[in-house]
């Protein structure tokens, strides 16, 4: 009996992670890495690899599109796209891809905190609600880190921002957005609310 070929499991990680790099000099670089890829039937087959740019702007030079590691070289800053497409080198079933989102800008970050944390106090609790809900809506001081109080990450800072928050707390919806309530790091997408305490 002829085994069946499991397909490849494709992964990407970047470094830096997020994925965000800024233009310095008018350039920018970052390495796409797909050796967390395995071939889906234990380890036992060789793995190619073909890196492309699926969207952003046109202008990026990729180092090596069939490295397992390459570097990408940015001139322009915008929101790109990769796709990495893995094959096990099999008759059937020998392809698969998967994709990243990496952002260019021409600013670094404001600073690092957790999403949800309002007051920066190191924790998610009620009181980031209280503060972020007083600053809207009753003159209230504006929070140390206003990024971390763009709890789905919008833009802008609203009443949805609270009610994601709550939603968290206490009725098991999905976690604010990246960096998320434990990761202490920087806003992955523009733009960027501004942080003048940095996570503790």
């Amino acid at each position: 009996m002829t085994e069946v070929n499991n397909p490849p499991v494709p992964c990407i990680e970047t470094d830096p992670s997020p994925a965000t790099a800024v233009l310095t000099n008018g350039k920018a670089e970052l390495l796409l890495k797909g050796t967390c890829s395995t071939d889906g039937d234990g380890g036992t087959q060789p793995l190619s690899f073909f890196w492309t740019r699926s969207g952003g702007p046109a202008i990026v030079t990729i180092e090596n599109r069939t490295a397992a590691v390459t570097k990408v070289t940015f001139t322009k800053i915008g929101n790109y796209k990769f796709r990495l497409t893995v094959d096990d080198l099999q008759l059937l079933n020998n392809s698969a891809s998967t994709t990243v989102d990496v952002v260019i800008t021409d600013k670094p970050p404001s600073g690092t905190f957790r999403r949800g944390d309002v007051d920066a106090n190191g924790s998610i609790e009620v009181t980031d609600v209280v503060n972020l809900l007083a600053f809207l809506f009753l003159g209230g001081g504006e929070p140390p880190c206003v990024e971390a109080g763009d709890t789905d990450d919008s833009g802008a800072l609203d009443i949805t921002d609270a009610i994601t928050n709550l939603g968290y707390q206490f009725l098991g919806d999905p976690p604010p957005a990246a960096p998320g309530p434990f990761n202490c790091g920087a806003d992955p997408v523009p733009p960027d609310l501004g942080c003048q305490k940095a996570c503790p």
